[in-house]
């Protein structure tokens, strides 16, 4: 039996979204959706019908992978996620569907648990740079709620643009083999340069 993990750091965020609760839902459980608003997020993988593989990139300490099951699903109220396998990021989220006191909106509520190196130290150095999990679940919510209402999120680059990691790693190769092939160009035009002044 898998030992409980020990989550030291706790995130409630809510927010309200002028949509029904089933259609919200709805956007959570497509896998191929939350990469849209999931902030800093790379289009998801999907295992299986309950398991998604995440590249998130996160501030301060660059992209990180990890797998993550549905661990709870009531349609229109709550899904659970919980990491699975390997990670130096052991998290759970949970989203939560409410009715807001308008009858057409519904209070999105989105908590997030994890295993932070440090602890409550480390996230409360993280949130004097913005770069808590709070932070991150506060523009995630952010982002959704704009999606949702407005069908695009303002100064946000669509996540299917940001580059992957193998992607990142052949672009800076491309521009390594780059650089090294203009400094060969340089180096051989001054030599005959040299050679033709040397000439008869």
């Amino acid at each position: 039996m898998t030992a409980p993990v020990d989550y030291n750091v706790h995130v409630h965020r809510s927010i309200t979204v002028a949509k029904p609760a089933l259609e919200l839902y709805r956007e959570w459980r497509t896998p191929q959706r939350l990469a849209d608003f999931v902030h800093g997020a790379d289009p998801v993988t999907v295992m299986d019908d309950r398991r998604y593989r995440w590249v998130v990139r996160i501030p301060g300490i660059g992209w990180k992978t990890w797998a993550s099951e549905v661990a709870e699903d009531r349609p229109g109220e709550t899904i659970v996620w919980r990491t699975v396998g390997e990670t130096d990021l052991p998290h759970e989220w949970t989203v939560r569907f409410e009715p807001a006191d308008d009858p057409l909106s519904t209070v999105v509520t989105l908590e997030i648990r994890s295993h932070v190196t440090g602890g409550q130290v480390t996230d409360a150095l993280a949130r004097l740079t913005g770069r808590s999990l709070d932070d991150h679940a506060a523009v995630t919510l952010r982002n959704f709620k704009q999606l949702m209402e407005t069908g695009g999120i303002a100064g946000e680059r669509p996540a299917r643009l940001r580059p992957s990691p193998a992607r990142r790693r052949a672009m800076l190769a491309i521009m390594g083999a780059a650089a090294v092939s203009f400094v060969l160009v340089r180096r051989q035009r001054a030599r005959r340069r040299r050679f033709r002044w040397l000439g008869p």
